[in-house]
């Protein structure tokens, strides 16, 4: 069936007939409309089935990766764990060395205190005796002046001996300041250590490396499992 279209073209109005599509052809068009669609929608699965391949292959290689950075994270932690319980090991020897250090300081020091005192007191009577004699209370001694001459050598050497005594005692108390700090700084490295070894333990327990150890020593002793 035939139909007029009017199209103007240059001021002049011309007819063109177009001849209107028959049904048949109409349906052969859908037709080849749906085919490529189908055809489309194929290619797209089959882009997102690779897709989809593609994404379960980097799963699994991440899968194989992950399994050999464990493999790898339990190996090191294994080697921090020896190095820690060896290192605990130490301290605990180094400060029982410490303190057997300290307290041959704290001995040190209080011998050297008692010997100051005594120093003081031997002064003190000094002191007093010359006091005495300037008084003219000591009777039993003839010769006042060589007796005090006596007694000012004899202050002049517990003042020296009292010198030499406060250096020695000033000594033993740097040296038991300074052993007092290594103490303090052991036991401090002590207690970050305890606590790098529980939070390896504890992380062990929970990755079943524990489990897989006592397995494998079970194989050797039985009573272990």
């Amino acid at each position: 069936m035939a139909g007029l279209r009017r199209q103007k073209c240059g001021g002049n109005l011309h007819f063109r007939i177009s001849h209107k599509q028959s049904k048949p052809t109409r349906q052969r068009e859908r037709e080849r409309e749906r085919e490529r669609a189908e055809s489309s929608h194929s290619s797209s699965s089959q882009t997102h089935s690779n897709t989809e391949a593609n994404m379960h292959m980097k799963v699994a290689m991440d899968k194989q990766t992950s399994r050999r950075l464990v493999k790898v994270t339990n190996y090191a932690l294994v080697q921090v764990l020896k190095a820690t319980v060896a290192r605990l090991r130490k301290i605990e020897m180094e400060l029982g060395d410490l303190e057997l250090a300290l307290e041959d300081e704290q001995e040190e020091i209080e011998s050297y205190s008692d010997d100051i005192d005594d120093c003081h007191d031997r002064i003190e009577d000094i002191d007093e005796f010359v006091r005495e004699l300037e008084a003219g209370n000591v009777h039993t001694v003839s010769d006042v002046a060589a007796a005090l001459a006596e007694m000012t050598e004899e202050r002049q050497e517990e003042k020296k001996l009292l010198k030499v005594l406060g250096d020695a005692r000033a000594s033993h108390e740097q040296q038991f300041e300074r052993l007092q700090s290594q103490s303090a700084a052991l036991k401090s490295e002590r207690l970050l250590l305890t606590k790098t070894r529980f939070e390896i333990c504890c992380l062990f327990r929970r990755n079943g490396v524990f489990d897989l150890v006592r397995r494998r020593l079970a194989v050797f002793n039985p009573k272990l499992m």
